[in-house]
């Protein structure tokens, strides 16, 4: 079963939606339940009921969140990729500022900048 249909099943459609939105495209650690700390992004995104769920489904995992398609981005967010990269930019920071999952980002640093 896809990652995107399990998030779905435990959270629903809008639960998954949302989770994505914060953090598709990044990969994410998952705690355990006893280990959610208040102010966690999953209890700030989803609220503590949800983010529990998540936790005991998938605790002390690390997922690697999927993206929607890019569309005729593509040129342009490579470009993006490779000025941010040069600026010293974590590759989250470059997820978060293009959409882009972070194995593009990594392998697009690879192939661009060695």
């Amino acid at each position: 079963m896809k990652l995107i249909d399990l998030l779905k099943e435990v959270l629903g459609d809008n639960g998954a939606r949302k989770m994505l939105e914060a953090k598709g495209g990044q990969e994410v650690y998952i705690p355990s339940p006893e280990n959610l700390a208040e102010g966690h992004w999953l209890a700030e995104t989803l609220g503590r009921d949800q983010a529990l769920k998540v936790c005991g489904r998938f605790q002390k995992e690390r997922l690697s969140l999927p993206l929607g398609p890019l569309g005729g981005r593509r040129r342009d967010l490579h470009r993006r990729v490779i000025d941010m990269s040069l600026e010293g930019e974590s590759v989250n920071r470059i997820v978060q500022a293009t959409g882009l999952h972070s194995r593009t980002v990594r392998r697009l640093r690879t192939r661009y900048l060695g």
